[in-house]
């Protein structure tokens, strides 16, 4: 039995407002793993800005942090997942080490404690900054190797904590090429490619025989600026052909979002459809021709995969998340996170649609690369080979 300790800021938080939807990649990765593979235990500790009482009557979230802090602990699908405050500052400071330290330090005896507990063989820590800094500390109080997942990570071009935290890994795992080339920068350690798994409920057969008419554009996704969603409703606005353009998901942009399709006067082609379960994903995808989502920056998330397993050719953004994956021009295109970029793929495609079914093709068949069976036994081979 391999005892792994993951730590992460990317977990569901129920009693926090901003965390309560938060991705839950990780807990289905262990899932998927131990659905293949046996040997394996997983512990989570969970990291959060700290919070000190005087802060909590400034704001909701802040009250909400503290409160966890307090309790050390909270139960997310049959899991207690361990909690740490972390000291962070929105801007990026050269002592920000100290700030690490000194977190680390208010928290020292709760880790022996978890250490105690777990008795882990590998640490894996879920991001280049936070999570691989304390991983670091760890490690070096404790002897145990750690693993650095590169997410987040963008084209930083020095930072001297991430360098050191990116060296001192016994592994490095990319989720996707463009972390792969960003992360290069930092390190001359090899770096492993293993992105998000996709479930094969996802393969199901598109009926190609359907009109292309009207074009019908969809995007999942957590509403907020970096998505773009905006830019790609006022390309949209340029087209007089018949379209429809569906967004599943909520976030801060609903509101905003609302006010541009009302003040533009296309309630009738674009829909604002509010948030929607994964397992009604497959039956649903099917149905359109296009995911839309040319989000700025962008890790790798796991509704690309899903939408092109479902043949469904995408939209996406040079240098981030599936660029590297998919070739523009063949499973999708890629274009830049710009309002001329963006309009100027959109009237292609609207101009040329029969292309759509062939990107579709393509979509599917590419992402066949990345079933969970394969990613889980790719995941397998890197704790084993520490």
């Amino acid at each position: 039995m391999k005892n792994i300790l993951v730590l992460t800021d990317i977990l569901p938080v129920s009693t926090i407002s901003q965390k309560k939807y938060e991705n839950d990649i990780l807990l289905e990765t262990e899932d998927q793993i131990l659905s293949v593979k046996s040997g394996l235990k997983f512990t989570y500790i969970y990291s959060l800005p700290r919070t000190f009482p005087f802060l909590t009557v400034f704001k909701k979230r802040w009250k909400e942090y503290n409160t966890l802090q307090k309790t050390k602990f909270y139960n997310l699908k049959n899991r207690k997942i361990h909690v740490l405050g972390i000291i962070q500052l929105r801007f990026k400071l050269s002592f920000r080490n100290i700030l690490f330290d000194l977190s680390y330090w208010l928290d020292k005896e709760y880790i022996a404690e978890i250490i105690k507990k777990s008795r882990p063989d590998i640490i894996h820590a879920q991001d280049a900054s936070t999570s691989a800094y304390l991983a670091r500390k760890i490690s070096k109080d404790y002897d145990i190797p750690y693993i650095v997942t590169l997410r987040y990570i963008g084209r930083v071009k020095k930072d001297k904590l991430i360098q050191r935290n990116l060296d001192s890994a016994a592994k490095l795992i990319a989720l996707s090429p463009t972390q792969v080339k960003n992360a290069s920068r930092l390190t001359q350690k090899k770096i492993e490619l293993i992105p998000h798994g996709i479930d094969a409920k996802f393969f199901v057969k598109k009926d190609f025989k359907q009109t292309l008419t009207p074009l019908k554009f969809v995007v999942i996704a957590r509403l907020l600026p970096l998505k773009n969603i905006d830019k790609v409703i006022n390309a949209l606005l340029t087209i007089k052909k018949d379209f429809i353009f569906d967004i599943y998901g909520d976030g801060p942009e609903f509101n905003r979002l609302q006010e541009i399709i009302k003040a533009n006067g296309m309630e009738s082609k674009i829909f604002l459809k509010g948030r929607i379960s994964n397992s009604s994903l497959p039956s649903i995808l099917p149905n359109y021709d296009m995911f839309i989502m040319p989000s700025y920056p962008e890790t790798l998330g796991r509704v690309y995969f899903e939408a092109m397993a479902c043949s469904l050719p995408i939209m996406a953004t040079k240098n981030a998340g599936v660029d590297g994956i998919i070739t523009d021009g063949v499973e999708g295109f890629l274009v830049q996170p710009t309002q001329e970029s963006i309009t100027e793929c959109i009237i292609k495609i609207v101009n040329n649609p029969t292309i759509l079914t062939k990107m579709g093709i393509m979509a599917h068949k590419t992402v066949k690369n990345y079933t969970w069976d394969r990613i889980s036994n790719k995941y397998y081979d890197v704790y084993h080979s520490i």
